[in-house]
């Protein structure tokens, strides 16, 4: 048969491992020297393609034991750490044992002590020995105390006595061994072989790893699926002698909330320990070893103060009860510390965030933390949590659910923020006079009658940067948004203020809070708009984020914000007015502490991005990629908006210092024009305007 029919018929088979052997059984005798040669090398390359042929080619076609040396000689270099060489290593094994022979011979052919090869399969040539002429090989040869005798003896003593008794010589030179540190390596690989059989000698395994932390690693890679509970103790102990000398990576958590999830105090003990240096794998312990083991949430609970900040605990903890929230709550409350409190209320506001997800509602645990909440802390500049909501009997559980336990959420944001205020926080508005007239006289009532103001946060925080840029600006801030600071719109004003600075900055003239007009009637309405920039009206909105975000313990879809923060600005504030007609009306988000991107604004506008690929229809070959925009994902369909809005402005405001000190400002930002709108030059408009606010270079 010509070699090139024999590629053929094998690549026809390819990874069908009944099919390949029944081939090798139809045509090894028909095959010569040279195709098995031939044979071999071709498909190397793919080794556990044809792995039956890969093991057929190097154990069926040698003679002789020098044939079979020179075929594994051949083969040993493809050898890894691949579960699949198993298969192999089986057939291997079941050759030499059927013929003792044979692996005398062969063990004679081997060069294991002048070459590194051999030492892939020596173990199993050992192993094939009879039994005493393998004891007093193995027993020589760990005696002699040379590294490379030493390997081949552990290897071949490994797969012999694997899980069996081994005999007290083996045993006596093992030990003898293990007294010189430059064998640890190969007496820890010995004794893990046989350690079912003798659990004494993890004592051995522990000596070597207490004075000598660099094998640490070593013994859990090996023992962490061979120890029971009598030695987990010990076993934690030298993991964590391990991660403090920092020669561990890897703790093998897997095996311990596996094997050891009944464990409740040594896991949980445990867990703490290691949470400030492997946190994700403390996490990873707390959680899968809670859903085995009810016990352990409660004990991570009662621990809470161990932990090396308030930080480590509520991410561990949590762990322990993210699967469990109702649970998570009740333990908070029942067993809450005020010397734990920051602590407990972190993991109060993830159970919260948890059950904020849920389908059903949880009234009686939302009443439950309400109780708490309301009798928490002796302050006034928390609010108190709306009872009737809680009550409520709720058409759709689930809308329900996010409004009552965003609403505790909050709640317990403020009580973390540390809302205690007394006429002592004002003392810091001494510092800057323009801020002292204006503020202190509302935030001294504020206080006394326990209302809160996002000033007074800035003023316990001591926010250097914001104070100073503030009273540094004071004088170019409009009296008007001077006035607004004092009210509830604080934040969002000091957005307005953001890009009003910007433009002042940029040389620009605007106008602020200008009065729209009804469309019908030219009369002025209620409404206003921002700000107006050479003719062009801004309205600006500051979106917060988004509500599942904030609220998530971990990563959720984000919507497209920036569609409906678009669509609900331009129907409240410009619907029905004369300027969207007759002037050039934009919409302005600004986006600094939002989750929107800029991306994000313009897939509101123009769809979001997809790759469209182009097929020959003949062949069926791509043979294009391109990005495109789906218009099916854009804002459009209301003429009102698609014929009026000249487009979005994004913007973002950073207060930095400088190297003298001084807060600078600076906004950056784009406008992204509608491609819908109903004049043909809006494009290059929009470039034009978005090179007046915002300084491109």
């Amino acid at each position: 048969m010509h070699i090139d029919d024999i590629y053929e018929q094998i690549k026809a088979r390819h990874r069908d491992r009944d099919d390949l052997e029944a081939w090798w059984d139809d045509h090894q005798d028909g095959l010569t020297q040279d195709q098995y040669d031939t044979l071999f090398e071709w498909i190397i390359d793919e080794p556990f393609a044809y792995l039956p042929l890969v093991v057929r080619l190097t154990l069926d076609t040698a003679d002789t034991a020098a044939d079979l040396a020179v075929n594994l000689e051949r083969l040993a270099p493809h050898i890894n750490a691949d579960l699949a060489w198993g298969d192999f290593y089986t057939a291997f094994g079941e050759k030499l044992e059927a013929d003792p022979d044979l692996a005398v011979s062969l063990y004679d052919e081997l060069p294991a002590e002048t070459q590194d090869w051999p030492l892939k399969i020596i173990g199993n040539v050992m192993a094939a020995l009879p039994k005493e002429d393998a004891i007093t090989e193995i027993e020589q040869l760990l005696q002699s105390q040379e590294p490379t005798r030493v390997e081949i003896a552990v290897r071949g003593l490994a797969i012999r006595f694997e899980d069996d008794e081994l005999p007290q010589e083996l045993l006596d030179a093992v030990l003898t061994l293990a007294e010189n540190p430059d064998f640890h390596n190969e007496v820890l690989y010995a004794t893990a072989a046989v350690f079912t059989e003798h659990p004494s000698l993890w004592e051995i395994t522990l000596d070597i790893g207490q004075n000598h932390p660099r094998h640490i690693q070593r013994i859990i890679n090996l023992y962490s699926r061979r120890i029971e509970n009598d030695h987990l103790p010990t076993y934690l102990d030298l993991v964590e002698l391990g991660l403090e000398e920092d020669t561990v990576d890897d703790i093998a958590i897997h095996q311990l909330y596996m094997k050891f999830a009944d464990e409740t105090d040594l896991l949980a003990d445990f867990a703490v320990s290691i949470s400030d240096t492997q946190l994700g794998a403390a996490k990873q312990l707390a959680d899968h070893a809670a859903d085995r083991n009810d016990a352990l949430l409660p004990a991570l609970v009662g621990r809470a103060d161990a932990f090396p900040s308030p930080f480590y605990a509520a991410e561990v903890v949590f762990g322990a009860g993210e699967h469990y929230p109702t649970q998570l709550v009740e333990l908070v409350l029942d067993t809450y510390d005020g010397s734990n409190r920051i602590t407990m209320l972190r993991l109060l506001q993830r159970a919260v965030g948890e059950l904020f997800f849920q389908s059903a509602y949880h009234e009686d645990t939302a009443a439950d933390i309400a109780d708490f909440l309301d009798n928490l802390d002796d302050t006034d500049f928390v609010p108190r949590v709306n009872r009737d909501k809680i009550r409520e009997q709720p058409d759709d559980p689930e809308h329900h659910n996010k409004e009552v336990f965003y609403q505790l959420y909050s709640v317990i944001s403020a009580h973390l923020e540390n809302r205690d205020y007394d006429h002592a926080t004002l003392d810091r508005l001494t510092d800057y006079e323009n801020l002292h007239a204006h503020f202190h006289p509302r935030l001294s009532r504020k206080i006394d009658s326990g209302t809160y103001h996002p000033m007074l946060a800035l003023l316990q925080n001591n926010t250097t940067e914001s104070l100073e840029f503030l009273e540094e600006n004071w004088e170019r801030i409009p009296p008007s948004k001077q006035q607004q600071l004092l009210g509830d719109a604080f934040n969002a004003t000091v957005s307005e203020i953001a890009l009003v600075l910007w433009l002042d900055d940029q040389g620009l003239e605007y106008e602020i809070d200008v009065n729209l007009h009804a469309h019908d009637t030219g009369r002025e309405m209620d409404k206003d708009v921002d700000v107006v920039v050479d003719g062009n009206y801004i309205e600006i909105r500051t979106p917060q984020t988004w509500r599942n975000l904030e609220v998530s313990n971990r990563t959720v879809g984000l919507p497209n914000t920036a569609y409906d923060k678009i669509a609900d600005k331009f129907k409240q504030d410009y619907a029905g007015a004369a300027e969207l007609t007759e002037e050039p009306v934009f919409i302005a988000l600004d986006i600094t502490e939002s989750e929107i991107m800029p991306e994000q604004v313009v897939a509101s506008l123009y769809g979001g991005l997809k790759i469209q690929i182009t097929y020959d229809t003949e062949t069926g070959q791509a043979v294009d990629d391109r990005p495109i925009r789906d218009p099916d994902e854009a804002l459009q369909g209301w003429s009102l908006l698609d014929d009026n809005l000249n487009g979005v402005i994004w913007y973002t405001n950073r207060i930095r210092t400088d190297t003298d000190g001084t807060p600078v400002l600076r906004v950056d930002g784009d406008v992204v024009p509608n491609p819908h709108h109903k004049d043909d030059d809006n494009q290059t408009y929009c470039e034009e305007l978005s090179e007046t606010l915002f300084d491109h270079g």
